[in-house]
């Protein structure tokens, strides 16, 4: 009988919108609540001669969920889940001739330092230029201070006795000096860098790179590294970022 008065209301009565597979107490329910339907509900009383009294029905209680409660807490889910790692694209004069895009992880990890002051292309620059003169203190063109993008502990000894390691190529002596100073050395605390060997992690090498930067063009009276800061610390950054 349910079977068949659902059918009925289905063919008779619903509006399009109505999907014929709900249950019959939910298409009641629908009916009831829709003002543009009392007519038809009217109507289909009297079509079967008051044998099933619609305005009557009493639709029993359903155990509906809280909608509003899981939204909430797959919002709190969602909040709470670890972002997801980007990779930013970052294209610069190639050594060769045209264009370099710099390897994903490096990119990455260039954004995560540079970024909010706008410096990550010049960071990479630093490292990868087309042949240049860079400096007066040598002769030699050079394409970058690390043109392949090396990572890890990778050294380069110095003539003062002194060595260059990992991706942005933190000299040894300058690290010495600026974990020396309280100040500096706060600063590299805050970022998890609390010895030479932390120079082999590039993201604590590009972290580094990222406060002798600051070091380089910091304005004592806000507190905050210039703009358009110098990259004249590095050896063989371009004379257009010196």
């Amino acid at each position: 009988m349910w079977k068949d008065l659902a059918t009925k209301i289905s063919n008779f009565i619903l509006p399009k919108a109505y999907a014929p597979t709900v249950s019959i107490k939910r298409q009641v329910e629908r009916l009831q609540s829709d003002k543009t339907s009392q007519e038809q509900l009217k109507y289909f009383n009297a079509r079967e001669n008051g044998t099933l009294k619609l305005n009557n029905y009493q639709a029993p209680k359903i155990n509906i969920p809280n909608i509003a409660t899981k939204i909430s807490n797959k919002i709190v889910k969602v909040a709470n889940a670890q972002a997801p790692v980007y990779h930013q694209n970052i294209t610069i004069p190639g050594s060769q001739g045209g264009t370099t895009r710099v390897p994903n992880d490096i990119a990455q990890s260039l954004m995560n330092n540079f970024d909010d002051i706008k410096e990550a292309t010049h960071a990479a620059t630093v490292l990868h230029h087309p042949l240049e003169k860079t400096t007066d203190l040598n002769p030699y063109p050079n394409y970058g201070e690390n043109a392949s993008f090396k990572t890890g502990k990778l050294e380069v000894a110095n003539n003062n006795g002194t060595v260059d390691r990992g991706l942005m190529r933190i000299n040894s002596g300058t690290f010495s000096g600026m974990q020396q100073d309280p100040f500096w050395n706060a600063k590299m605390k805050a970022k998890g860098i609390t010895s030479y060997d932390d120079m082999a992690n590039t993201d604590k090498n590009t972290a580094m790179a990222r406060l002798i930067l600051e070091r380089g063009n910091w304005n004592s009276k806000t507190q905050t590294v210039k703009p358009n800061p110098s990259w004249g610390q590095w050896f063989a950054a371009p004379k257009i970022l010196r």
